[in-house]
């Protein structure tokens, strides 16, 4: 293998790896948002106790939520793909009173820490469901296969308008259309080539 041959190889390689990574983070952040990475069927606050001495509060919530499967593949795996319960959480002073003896400020109403704490729910585990959305787009790279990430974002999209019921029949829609692209769709066809030019 000549040198210049090694180093366009290794280009290709590294633009692959580059996509990978890119397409993972993407999924990842597409996941911190309420209808698209999961959605909040009830939450409740069930206690709360401030400690303004020690600028934090403990709360107990019952939250009824479900994940994407597709954006938290790492929550669906560990059991966790739908939670309902109560959850213990740290609540930290979201800002301070002006003065010296000010002291902190948690929220008038519970309404207003409810963001906290689905944001702490959603983020548990954020790091290993990077590494592992991170594996299925190299390995959607390694096979050369683009037009299966069409499946993640279908599946998505139908997360968004009907929660789980969506998110499967946009996973048979996505498979559809990645079989109508891969088997059916002429390399000619002009929705064809714009597919490509996107990757190019």
């Amino acid at each position: 293998m000549t040198e210049a041959r090694r180093q366009s190889r290794w280009m290709k390689n590294a633009r692959r790896l580059a996509i990978a990574m890119a397409m993972a983070f993407l999924l990842a952040f597409l996941g911190l948002f309420d209808n698209l990475g999961y959605n909040v069927r009830y939450i409740e606050e069930k206690s709360w106790v401030p400690h303004f001495d020690l600028n934090f509060g403990e709360a107990v919530v019952y939250c009824d939520m479900i994940f994407n499967p597709v954006l938290f593949p790492l929550y669906w795996l560990a059991g966790s793909g739908h939670i309902s319960g109560n959850f213990s959480m740290i609540y930290v002073a979201e800002a301070y009173g002006p003065g010296e003896y000010g002291g902190p400020r948690f929220g008038a109403k519970p309404q207003d820490r409810f963001d906290f704490y689905v944001m702490k729910l959603v983020i548990w585990g954020l790091a290993a469901n990077l590494i592992l959305l991170l594996h299925l787009t190299i390995i959607i790279e390694a096979v050369g296969k683009r037009s299966l990430y069409l499946v993640v974002f279908f599946c998505t999209a139908g997360f968004a308008f009907a929660d789980i019921i969506g998110a499967l029949i946009g996973i048979f829609v996505g498979a559809f259309a990645v079989y109508y692209i891969l088997f059916k769709m002429s390399p000619e066809n002009f929705m064809w080539r714009f597919w490509e030019s996107l990757w190019e």
